[in-house]
């Protein structure tokens, strides 16, 4: 019997779109702003409306890629896509037995420490980060419970998916040792 192919979308919390309308948008703007106000030598309104008008192309094209988040487990891969960060794993990588739902509060280890390649904004991280364990992790990380999935390779996943996610529902019945579950995940 052939496994429906499960598809998440993953999107970041309110408060991740208005700290980068702070950065993107706001900080550019009053600091420029402020820089031409006190310099005799500008324009200012030419200075400060071509850095706004440059701010909310940037912010828009960053909502654009905060948005391109999914998740699609089929047969055959686990495919992730955060922003400009992409990874495809074979299923047959994935270490089920040793995936499971994380409370950060009560499992620290797992926690990101170094940001290697990614982007952390408040309520969102995605990209490659070292864990507090010293172990290398891809994460999706917005909001929501958390899914630690082992891969063979060494870099595991932490992904962030709803509470009535099928995935989440299959990891649960895998956590409680539903005999079956585990295996539903294996080729």
């Amino acid at each position: 019997m052939s496994e429906v192919a499960i598809h998440l979308v993953v999107t970041p919390s309110v408060k991740t779109f208005i700290w980068a309308f702070i950065m993107v948008v706001i900080l550019p703007v009053l600091i420029t702003g402020g820089a031409a106000c006190f310099s005799n030598k500008v324009p200012i309104i030419g200075i400060t409306t071509s850095v706004t008008m440059l701010s909310i192309i940037l912010f828009a094209a960053l909502v654009y890629f905060l948005l391109r988040n999914e998740i699609v487990l089929d047969a055959q891969t686990l495919n992730v896509k955060a922003a400009f960060y992409q990874r495809s794993i074979n299923r047959s990588d994935i270490i089920w037995a040793d995936s499971h739902i994380i409370d950060l509060s009560h499992m620290p280890e797992f926690t990101p420490r170094v940001r290697v390649n990614g982007i952390g904004l408040p309520g969102y991280r995605v990209g490659r980060f070292r864990l507090a364990n010293g172990s290398r992790a891809f994460l999706l990380m917005t909001h929501g419970p958390l899914v630690y999935l082992s891969v063979r390779d060494g870099e595991d996943l932490l992904l962030s998916i709803e509470e009535s996610s099928p995935l989440l529902e299959k990891i649960k019945r895998s956590d409680s040792g539903i005999s079956g579950a585990t295996s539903s995940f294996q080729q």
